[in-house]
């Protein structure tokens, strides 16, 4: 039997509870798209075993921004999450990209992005989180997902995926 030590104190690994892995799904994309404005980019669903269960989201993303301001959002159904308090004009984001259009060679780069969040959606039914990005300062820019905004049949452009995974962990204590 594994023991774990706490200050010099040893206990039994399984009388803590909480924190073992339950479940874990995950959705991956590797084809190629675009849009203007603000874009889905991947979802996943989960049915949370209890409601006392976190789940973690991880995600890992490949962009090619044509302008810089472009960010990202999670949302829990049709809630946004993961954000940072609203404060003025500022755009509560997940993650940011860092694009800058006035540097050489830039739309030949693609950006990878990886980002998660510990969430407690506190339900037992299926939830789905979803992950869209776009450009925070204007809809008339265009955001390519798993390629640079440059995309020619060259060895130097390059091809990626996107993935958002899902990691169901128990919560009781």
């Amino acid at each position: 039997m594994a023991l774990i030590r706490l200050n010099s104190q040893s206990a039994p690994a399984n009388t803590f509870g909480g924190g073992k892995v339950l479940q874990l799904v995950s959705n991956e994309d590797s084809t190629t798209s675009s849009w203007t404005g603000w874009g889905d980019v991947i979802s996943q669903s989960i049915t949370p075993s209890s409601a006392s269960s976190k789940i973690l989201v991880l995600f890992h993303g490949m962009f090619g921004p044509d302008y810089r301001y472009c960010a990202g959002r999670l949302y829990r159904d049709t809630t946004q999450i993961a954000k940072g308090d609203a404060n003025g004009n500022r755009t509560p984001v997940w993650f940011n990209m860092f694009y800058n259009h006035d540097l050489p060679n830039q739309s030949y780069q693609a950006e990878t992005i990886s980002a998660e969040y510990l969430d407690s959606p506190t339900t037992t039914n299926a939830v789905t989180y979803k992950v869209e990005a776009g450009n925070m300062n204007t809809t008339t820019r265009t955001l390519y997902l798993n390629r640079s905004t440059l995309d020619a049949n060259q060895p130097y452009h390059e091809l990626g995926t996107t993935t958002l995974t899902l990691i169901e962990i128990d919560g009781s204590s």
